[in-house]
């Protein structure tokens, strides 16, 4: 929010906008648009950096068409959460400029491309199930702005093939690991790397992972002294949190 305020206050103070107009746009930053079924944040990226996404779990078609058709009629970018494969397909259908990963789940409109970031960023999957959740955080990064790298199947079932990347997570300057079963690979390369690392566990696994909660109580008793977890599948909590780093670390090189 300090950029927008900054920002108001220069034009404020070059006589471009009024005292009632810069008053007028501060009040707006705490402002929501009420369409009957939500009640949209349309100022939280001006407040917080990241704007209001849409979580699609538990959203009727109907629902998310209407909060989608506010978003775009405002042109305002716009990510969604958790789709089925039906509601992507049903949205796709009534908006022709909306984008999609049916295999993250996601869906998006983007009118405003972000600044794009420089700091190297790798996201880590222990296996190829994990996929879904690691393509979630990867998609998210780059809808923030972000070209995060996908490094995929390493898991330490075979640890000679996390080995052979070591080069590579070591120029990494935030990890994001997701991971299944028992969450081996996260203090594995809590090990191998200085820089923070976060946990997505995953519901991937047998039985007794009681889809996932078993992966979440291994990040979260990790010894590993640089790392951190989300919570389950949770990939887009993970790259929101890694973005928030990030736009900390720019601010204080500033």
């Amino acid at each position: 929010m300090s950029s927008f305020l900054e920002h108001l206050l220069e034009n404020f103070k070059a006589g471009n906008i009024s005292q009632e107009e810069a008053l007028g746009k501060i009040n707006s930053l705490y402002g929501y648009s009420d369409i009957g079924i939500a009640k949209i944040d349309d100022y939280r990226e001006e407040r917080t950096g990241i704007a209001e996404f849409i979580f699609g779990g538990g959203k009727s078609i109907n629902m998310l068409k209407r909060i989608l058709s506010h978003y775009i009629k405002s042109k305002r970018n716009c990510l969604i959460t958790k789709l089925s494969n039906e509601k992507i397909g049903a949205l796709k259908a009534l908006f022709p400029e909306l984008h999609y990963s049916k295999k993250a789940g996601l869906a998006w409109v983007r009118f405003k491309k972000k600044t794009p970031q420089s700091i190297p960023i790798g996201i880590i999957t222990a296996g190829t199930s994990d996929l879904p959740v690691a393509l979630e955080a990867f998609l998210t990064l780059g809808f923030l702005g972000h070209s995060p790298k996908l490094v995929s199947d390493i898991g330490v079932s075979a640890i000679h093939r996390l080995l052979s990347k070591k080069t590579l997570i070591e120029k990494f300057r935030i990890i994001i690991c997701v991971a299944g079963m028992e969450a081996a690979l996260l203090p594995v390369l809590g090990g191998l790397t200085g820089s923070p690392i976060i946990g997505v566990p995953t519901s991937t696994g047998y039985g007794t992972s009681f889809g996932g909660f078993s992966t979440l109580l291994s990040m979260l008793n990790s010894c590993s002294p640089n790392v951190s977890s989300v919570n389950i599948d949770n990939g887009f909590g993970a790259a929101c949190f890694c973005h928030s780093l990030i736009s900390s670390i720019m601010k204080q090189n500033d």
